[in-house]
């Protein structure tokens, strides 16, 4: 069984009939973040510029997954079913990124560890490669 399959099974991915409602709103959500990634960066508040720009890079994934008609219930889940849902191209490689982010965030959150100019960068400037991937998948 997949890792999605298994996403599936568990209800950690289901098909709802409301999700592709969902899309708008999201991606305003998915650009909030990003503002506030790049303004505490400006600050130098990297440990909250890198949880902003992982929060943005979700909200986009879940652009994908509502555009789609599912919804999710899990993180790894999430990122599961876009590699799933939209194999191959730009958006693989951004999800295999979004891997690094996500266990900083985890660190940050929950361990209490620092980050670092050039991760804040490196989160933000790949926060945007997602939102302007986004678009171009859903052709906005």
């Amino acid at each position: 069984m997949s890792r999605f399959d298994y996403c599936l099974k568990s209800g950690m991915i289901r098909k709802d009939s409301k999700a592709t409602e969902r899309v708008s709103e999201s991606i305003e959500t998915s650009k909030r973040f990003l503002i506030s990634s790049e303004k505490t960066y400006d600050i130098k508040e990297y440990e909250m510029s890198v949880l902003a720009s992982y929060n943005s890079m979700f909200h986009s994934c879940r652009v994908l997954l509502f555009s789609k008609g599912y919804i999710e219930k899990s993180h790894a889940c999430l990122l599961e079913a876009i590699k799933e849902l939209f194999s191959g191209g730009k958006i693989s490689l951004l999800v295999n990124m979004l891997n690094k982010i996500k266990k900083s965030r985890h660190e940050i959150q929950y361990r209490g560890f620092q980050s670092d100019l050039e991760e804040a960068e490196f989160a933000i400037d790949l926060a945007r490669d997602f939102i302007n991937e986004v678009g171009r998948i859903l052709g906005q």
